[in-house]
C-alpha cells in the first residue's frame, strides 16, 4: 500500500511562487502466491517438484478509482539437492495480464508471456502489430561459464562447526543480557559456485569415497571459453584436524596440499590446459580409471573470425578425442598420462559418451557427417522417392474415388 502528496509550484506574473499540495491517493498491490510440491531423496540427493500459482493486481484510489495491473501466472518446476549445489527451475510457465500503461500507449493492455526451462521467451500483447505471436521455443547453444572467480572448495577443517559458548553477553544501552546460544552454523557444505551444468560421480574403492567432477580451470592459457573446464578427481574424507568426523574435500594424493582435488587430464604430468567434456568412471580392482572426451589442440586453426558463436561450436565440436587415464588410491603420483583412444589425428565424426567397460576396452559413441557431394546426392535420392510416393499415393488417392463411385452408383 502507498500514499502521498504531489506538490506543484507555480508562478504568478510577479515572479512570486506558490505552492501547491494535493492528495496523490491510495495504490493498493494485493497478492497472493501459492506452492505445493512432492519429492523423493537419499542422502546425497534430493528432489521435489512444484507447481505454484500467483495472482497480483495494482488498483489507485483518488478523485477517480483507477485498475493499474493485474497479473496471474503458474508454473511447474523442480528444486534438486546435491552433494555439491542446489539448483531451482521453473520448467514451463506462463503468465496473464492486464497493464493500463500499455492500454494508454495504445494497446488494449492485455498480454500473455511463457517461459521455457527459465528463460522467458516473447510475449503477445492483444491486438498489438509491433510483436508477433507468441514463437516456439528459442534453443541455444552457448559455451561453459567459466566460475573459477566464484567456486570454492570446502575441506574437513572448512566445516568443522564452531562450539556455541554457554554464556551471556552484556550489551551497552540494553537492561538485559544476550544469549550465546543464538549463534547458529551454516550446514556441511563440499563446494559451491560451481557451475549448474557440472557433472559428478561418486565411487567407492574400499572403504574410502572419491568424487569425480568438472570444475573451471584455474589458469586457462588460452583464454577461451570452452577451454575453462576441467575434471578432477577428490577424496571424501570425514576426519578434521582436532578429530572431528566431518565430511570434506581433499586431495587423494597429498592431504596437507591447499587444492583439495588432482586433475585428470595430464601430459607429462602437467595439465594439458584444453577444455574437458563428457566422462565416464570405471573402479576395477582398486584401480579408478576415468575416461573422457576433450578438445584437440588443433580445434581452432579453422575457425574464421566472422563465425557466430554457435557456428564456432560447430567447427571445434568435430576436433575432440576419447582419452583415459587411470590412478590408484594410496599413491602420491596421481593419474598417468592421459592416453588418446581415438580422435588423434582423424576428424572422423563427433565423439560422445565414453565410458570404459574394462581396463582394457572403452566404449564411446561417433556420429560421422556426410560430405557435402554424399550430402547432396542424399538429398536428391530422398527428393525422388518423396515424388515418386507422392505420384503413388496420388494416383490410389483417385483409383480409390473412382472405386467408390462405382460402388455408390
Amino acid at each position: 500500500m502507498k500514499t502521498g502528496l504531489n506538490v506543484e509550484v507555480d508562478l504568478d506574473e510577479n515572479g512570486n511562487k506558490k505552492n501547491q499540495v494535493s492528495f496523490a491517493g491510495l495504490t493498493i498491490n494485493p497478492s497472493v502466491f501459492i506452492e505445493a510440491g512432492a519429492g523423493v531423496g537419499i542422502d546425497i540427493a534430493k528432489l521435489e517438484v512444484y507447481v505454484h500459482v500467483s495472482v497480483s493486481m495494482a488498483m489507485t484510489i483518488n478523485e477517480d478509482f483507477s485498475f493499474d495491473q493485474f497479473e496471474t501466472g503458474a508454473a511447474v518446476g523442480f528444486n534438486a539437492v546435491f552433494l555439491f549445489f542446489s539448483f531451482k527451475m521453473d520448467l514451463v510457465g506462463c503468465t496473464a495480464g492486464y497493464d493500463k500503461e500499455e492500454e494508454d500507449n495504445g494497446s488494449d493492455g492485455w498480454y500473455f508471456k511463457w517461459s521455457l526451462c527459465g528463460k522467458e521467451m516473447r510475449s503477445r500483447m492483444a491486438r498489438s502489430a509491433e510483436l508477433p505471436e507468441i514463437p516456439g521455443a528459442n534453443v541455444t547453444v552457448e559455451p561453459p561459464k567459466d566460475t573459477s572467480g566464484t567456486q570454492n572448495f570446502y575441506t574437513s577443517d572448512d566445516n568443522v562447526t564452531p562450539e556455541i559458548m554457554p554464556m551471556a553477553f552484556d550489551l551497552d544501552g540494553v537492561p538485559f543480557q544476550t544469549s550465546g546460544y543464538g549463534s547458529s552454523a551454516a550446514a556441511v557444505k563440499l563446494a559451491d559456485g560451481l557451475n549448474a551444468a557440472a557433472g559428478y560421480e561418486l565411487l567407492t574403492v574400499g572403504d574410502k569415497n572419491y568424487l569425480v567432477y568438472t570444475i573451471s580451470r584455474e589458469r586457462n592459457e588460452t583464454g577461451r571459453a570452452t577451454d575453462s573446464t576441467q575434471i578432477v578427481l577428490s577424496e571424501l574424507t570425514t576426519a578434521s584436524s582436532n578429530g572431528d568426523e566431518v565430511k570434506g574435500l581433499a586431495n587423494p594424493a597429498d592431504p596437507d596440499s591447499d587444492r583439495p582435488y588432482i586433475v585428470v587430464d595430464r601430459n607429462d604430468g602437467q595439465d594439458d590446459g584444453l577444455g574437458d567434456l563428457e566422462f565416464g568412471t570405471l573402479v576395477n580392482d582398486g584401480k579408478i580409471t576415468v575416461t573422457w572426451t576433450t578438445y584437440r589442440d588443433d580445434a581452432y586453426e579453422n575457425v574464421k573470425p566472422a563465425l557466430t558463436e554457435e557456428e564456432v561450436l560447430a567447427e571445434i565440436s568435430r576436433h575432440v578425442c576419447v582419452k583415459t587415464a587411470s590412478f590408484t588410491p594410496g599413491t602420491d603420483t596421481g593419474f598417468t598420462d592421459a592416453e588418446v583412444v581415438s580422435g588423434e589425428k582423424e576428424l572422423a565424426g563427433y565423439r560422445f559418451l565414453p565410458k570404459a567397460v574394462n581396463e582394457n576396452v572403452v566404449f564411446f559413441g561417433e556420429a560421422e557427417p556426410y560430405s557435402e557431394d554424399v550430402l547432396k546426392q542424399r538429398k536428391e535420392e530422398y527428393k525422388s522417392y518423396y515424388e515418386s510416393a507422392g505420384r503413388k499415393r496420388a494416383g490410389w488417392k483417385r483409383r480409390n474415388r473412382r472405386s467408390v463411385c462405382k460402388c455408390k452408383l
